[in-house]
């Protein structure tokens, strides 16, 4: 299923991307990024997927480029539009995140901004320290 493999560091299992390959993979950033947005959203467990981007830990919730996209539409729904759950509903039909949902009530203005303001410095000047 995955041509990824796996590596233990400082035992913990990692799933790591096949050689060369780095888009939309769990990277040290995006762990950083997904923390932090876990513990700023607090979603209820019931509302989310099992590999929800606003699930701690999961698979999306490590990878920047996920991150980006919900963070994105986090900050400016009407520009970016709905971020949209990895899962179909049971007729097959694309719905809208239940993080997502759950993240547009809990993050205040102050927050959105920080984010955005935190991805522009990342995009400008790489990874910050």
């Amino acid at each position: 299923m995955s041509d990824g493999y796996f590596s233990v560091f400082q035992g913990d299992v990692i799933l790591l991307p096949p050689p060369g390959r780095n888009i939309n993979w769990p990277t040290e950033e995006g762990r950083d990024v997904g923390k932090i947005l876990a513990d700023a959203i607090q979603c209820p467990t019931h509302q989310m997927c099992t590999d929800c981007v606003f699930r701690h830990g999961s698979f999306p919730n490590q990878c920047e480029s996920t991150l980006d996209d919900a963070m994105s539409c986090m900050i400016d729904p009407k520009e970016n539009g709905k971020f949209l759950c990895n899962h179909p509903d049971d007729g097959g039909e694309t719905r809208v995140c239940g993080g997502y949902k759950h993240a547009l009530t809990k993050i205040d203005p102050a927050l959105r901004k920080m984010f955005l303001v935190r991805q522009a410095a990342i995009s400008q000047f790489g990874r910050t320290a």
